[in-house]
């Protein structure tokens, strides 16, 4: 409605914040104020028309500001979880980018924060505050129907508990995302997944009849057999010997760089974390740190 008016302005607008921006809804034609400040249109008692101009305008700030090499970003996200009278925060204001064709580690101890970010990115579970970006997209703006939509099309996940169906052989487990996001694959290239990562003979095989090891290869091969935008891996290498461990590392290598995948990982591993383009450091729920490798 307003992209005309508002995309030189927007233009100049910090990356996932609104800068030095202002809105003034006192006219019926609401404008950009640069120089203003979010908190005090609150207290000009105009939340309700605040929060719907808010959201036009996210949708033109991500549209023109955010970069294309972007695949998704954070802007002060932070879950809480009830424990009895209290919350425990899990993610405290966290802000984050993956790029497009990026391999990101996420280091920090047990109960750092690593899987609530891999879950909240993923969709699995809706932030207290904050927003997530993915590809343009806020997912703010979608109820829970359309983020099990979007995360079966565009993001992979490798679970620390593998998640396998239990009633379904390994060739039908690796071939399951792919199929419900209806993206086409072929026994051929199950096979050579499969042989890639060591279980080409497990494929007629039941869950249950599969190491913890095995079993973490097959779910690493139906994560990427689906071809992800976004592949979020919880310690990946978790429950395998250094060998296959490192197999499991240049398999992702390879995804990313021939495919335009992008990986964020949770890891333990100082060995695999140094193999990825950026490693960024959580503790108790904040990002401390962050290092680049490239």
């Amino acid at each position: 409605m307003y992209r005309n008016e508002f995309t030189e302005t927007i233009s100049r607008l910090a990356f996932y914040g609104l800068g030095t921006a202002d809105i003034d809804l006192s006219s019926a034609s609401p404008k950009l104020v640069m120089g203003g400040s979010f908190p005090k249109c609150v207290k000009k008692g105009l939340f309700l028309t605040l929060t719907l101009s808010f959201r036009q305008l996210f949708e033109f700030r991500v549209r023109y500001c955010m970069s294309d090499d972007i695949l998704v970003g954070t802007r002060a996200l932070t879950v809480d979880f009830s424990c009895g009278m209290t919350f425990l925060r899990a993610l405290d204001n966290v802000d984050i980018t993956i790029q497009r064709g990026e391999f990101v580690s996420l280091v920090g101890v047990s109960g750092s924060g690593k899987t609530t970010l891999l879950n909240a990115i993923g969709g699995l579970i809706v932030p207290t505050s904050g927003s997530i970006i993915f590809n343009s997209i806020c997912f703010d703006s979608m109820n829970e129907e359309e983020r099990t939509i979007f995360r079966r099309n565009h993001i992979g996940f490798i679970f620390q508990n593998y998640n396998l169906i239990p009633s379904l052989n390994i060739f039908q487990n690796i071939c399951f995302s792919a199929q419900l996001s209806q993206k086409p694959i072929t026994a051929q290239q199950v096979e050579k997944i499969a042989r890639q990562l060591g279980i080409e003979d497990k494929l007629t095989q039941m869950p249950a009849e599969l190491s913890g090891g095995q079993q973490q290869r097959a779910a690493i091969a139906r994560a990427m057999l689906a071809r992800p935008s976004l592949l979020l891996a919880d310690e990946p290498t978790g429950s395998l010997d250094s060998v296959n461990g490192r197999s499991i590392m240049q398999l992702l290598r390879t995804a990313v760089s021939e495919n335009n995948m992008s990986v964020l990982m949770a890891t333990h591993n100082e060995e695999f974390a140094l193999q990825t383009d950026r490693i960024i450091h959580i503790e108790d729920g904040k990002i401390i740190a962050e290092e680049s490798k490239k």
